[in-house]
């Protein structure tokens, strides 16, 4: 008999995005119970004016304010979950301001999305310049290192 989806877990649950960025990785659907029959997730945008999904997962911020993406079952058991989205003006830099200490664990990417470092925040050694910084959280912002 058929397994219908009893529960979807997105991760993260929140991003904050700047206007025009897209995410370097995409949200992910935890499907509940693990052998649903149909594991299938349409992904949906509660108001494509601030931001958009695309089939993968990946978000691209349009402009400012706040809306839901949605991971839809799609095996007629109508069970969905929702992240957060807020999307902030983006700054002349696109430079994010954020406070990291330097005990969090982070995933630095260049701007290519390339990963440059894994580990504590303040064992990375930067060079100046711009990077992604990926929190523990899910979150990814862009800083600047001076």
């Amino acid at each position: 008999s058929e397994i219908l989806v009893e529960n979807i877990e997105i991760l993260p649950e929140e991003l904050n995005l700047s206007e025009g960025e897209k995410t370097v990785e995409a949200l992910r659907a935890v499907v509940y119970p693990e052998n649903a029959t149909n594991a299938v997730i349409d992904w949906e945008s509660e108001d494509p004016d601030i931001a958009t999904v695309d089939a993968d997962g990946f978000v691209t911020a349009l402009k400012r304010g706040e809306t839901k993406i949605i991971a839809r079952a799609t095996d007629g058991s109508e069970i969905s979950a929702y992240c957060i989205v807020r999307v902030s003006a983006s700054s002349s830099s696109g430079i994010d301001d954020v406070e990291i200490s330097g005990d969090d664990e982070v995933k630095i990417l260049s701007l290519h999305g390339k990963i440059i470092f894994e580990g504590r925040f303040a064992d990375a050694n930067l060079h100046p310049g711009v990077y992604l910084v990926r929190l523990s959280d899910g979150t990814v912002s862009k800083i600047l290192i001076k």
